[in-house]
């Protein structure tokens, strides 16, 4: 054959092969470009898909968590759903296919999302929609909750029955989110200048039985108890105490109602040196029971609340306002003078600042609370972090109450609701820090509201983490600085659990409205 001839026939072959897949490539190249292009959009979409899934988990528990009105809660996830799922974003919040359904039991969230595709238009296909949806348990599992309540005398009675409206309402709203009642557990710390521990601190139940645990607090011999606010017996507050220099061989000074201690062997204050078996030293105007009133490392003995003053030898009781020599401890002669070197003088009532209502430590019967909530009346001086100090000790799992579960127990949620109506308002006679005359350091607004935050600091300082909730009840609009308030949002856990209720309504709301944030809610899908 031609050589000629078989080139140009090779080449011929050649070029038709090439041909055929030129062609072939031109007729493929759609369908491969379409089904990158495909896969480009549909993982596009799935992204969408997953941005809107963690847009509706963060919707729906903080609707579920911001009130019991399903109207109130379909607003919030509205509004949470589009700050979490902003347009500028890729995908686009279809606004009128978000659904919100609520049951007793669940709240749950449907959302769709509209993606513009890229690729897939040349078939036609503009945009692809997403759904997605996300369910919550609106149940509570394993809550104990400390109600810290102001009960101080510039309530009022119409104010403090809103508190109290306020706390039966809480109370019954999370009794109604549970189908058994020992999975929430409440207790509620009434203060004033002091708290009403009351037989619990003898170790003995409210009805005066023996068994409720270890007594941590001191009962001179010669007092009672008694329930009866106006008596001159004991009522059941305490006075805060140092672990140090507690002598428990130390005798009561014979009719000082339990507020002077000697060593001296003749059971007289002889002297300053032994006139301080309980760590109170009528000598000294500093005293202080730091750092034993803001953590929870003292479990007793504390001693009994006395309202009067400590005088000096020569001086007498009737010498001070409302006091009289017939109050006085070793005071005698014609004049009243007190002829040893220190005596206690007791107010006619003695039990003044000091809560009516009782402390209720943690229990899951619903009429005790309500009973407890009952009793509450207004009087006295406001102490936030005396408060403050015993709902930690109620919610703790140490003595002196004995019915928190541990810190650190995954099976159990810790919180705190502090509620005061006015700013730190220090006793000029006596308080749960005992005569004011003689613990002038403690008695000072700028340092209980520092001791107040180191409480709040402790409990939500690992492994305790309890929830914080603050409320400022500023029904005069003119009793709450600013400043103060700030300390209360220092206090709380973060600034979204402080609340400011400038009306007796919006303490009610306010309450109701915690009680449904604490709920322990838990994503189903």
């Amino acid at each position: 054959m031609n050589r000629s001839l078989l080139k140009k026939t090779g080449s011929f072959f050649t070029l038709l092969c090439e041909g055929s897949i030129a062609v072939a490539f031109g007729l493929l190249a759609p369908v491969l470009i379409g089904a990158v292009g495909i896969s480009m959009d549909v993982s596009q979409a799935y992204l969408v898909r997953q941005r809107l899934h963690g847009a509706l988990d963060a919707s729906a528990l903080a609707g579920a968590a911001s009130s019991t009105d399903e109207a109130e809660i379909e607003e919030r996830v509205r509004e949470f759903l589009q700050a979490n799922y902003p347009a500028e974003k890729i995908g686009n919040l279809d606004l009128d296919q978000i659904s919100v359904e609520v049951t007793e039991s669940e709240l749950t969230v449907v959302a769709v999302a509209n993606f513009p595709t890229t690729f897939t238009r040349i078939f036609g296909v503009t945009s692809i929609a997403v759904s997605s949806s996300a369910t919550v348990a609106r149940e509570i599992r394993g809550l104990e909750v400390v109600l810290v309540l102001d009960n101080t005398g510039s309530l009022g009675s119409s104010n403090m029955s809103a508190v109290k409206t306020a706390a039966q309402n809480f109370v019954d709203i999370l009794f109604s989110r549970v189908e058994e009642a020992d999975d929430v557990r409440i207790g509620i710390v009434p203060y004033a200048a002091s708290v009403r521990v009351g037989r619990y601190g003898l170790g003995q139940f409210p009805d005066g039985s023996a068994g409720y645990g270890t007594a941590f607090v001191t009962l001179p011999t010669g007092i009672s108890f008694t329930n009866t606010h106006s008596s001159t017996s004991w009522y059941g507050c305490v006075v805060e105490h140092k672990g140090t220099d507690y002598d428990a061989a130390a005798t009561h000074v014979a009719s000082t109602r339990g507020q002077l201690w000697t060593t001296s062997a003749t059971g007289l204050c002889t002297s300053a040196a032994n006139c301080r078996g309980h760590g109170w030293r009528p000598d000294s105007t500093t005293n202080d029971p730091y750092p034993y009133d803001v953590s929870d490392d003292y479990s007793g003995p504390w001693d009994i609340y006395v309202s009067g003053r400590v005088i000096s030898s020569g001086q007498e009781c009737d010498d001070y306002s409302g006091y009289s020599n017939s109050r006085c401890s070793s005071c005698t002669g014609t004049g009243g003078n007190c002829n040893k070197t220190y005596c206690y003088c007791w107010r006619s009532s003695p039990n003044e600042s000091c809560p009516i209502a009782n402390v209720l430590p943690l229990t899951s019967d619903q009429a005790t609370l309500t009973s407890t909530i009952s009793s509450m009346s207004h009087s006295g001086s406001t102490y936030s972090n005396i408060g403050m100090a015993w709902g930690m000790r109620v919610l703790s799992p140490d003595e002196p109450f004995i019915e928190g579960s541990e810190w650190d127990d995954e099976d159990w949620n810790k919180a705190i609701v502090l509620m005061t109506d006015g700013e730190m308002s220090p006793s000029g006679t006596y308080s749960g820090y005992w005569s004011s005359s003689r613990s002038t350091t403690v008695n000072d607004v700028d340092e209980m509201n520092d001791r107040l935050l180191e409480v709040c600091s402790w409990l939500k300082a690992e492994p305790r983490n309890v929830i914080i909730y603050t409320i400022t009840f500023d029904h005069t609009t003119s009793d709450i600085t600013e400043e103060t308030k700030e300390i209360y949002r220092q206090c709380a856990t973060d600034a979204d659990h402080y609340f400011d209720a400038p009306s007796q309504a919006q303490l009610v709301t306010t309450f109701e409205q915690i009680s449904g944030a604490l709920a322990n809610l838990h994503l189903k899908n």
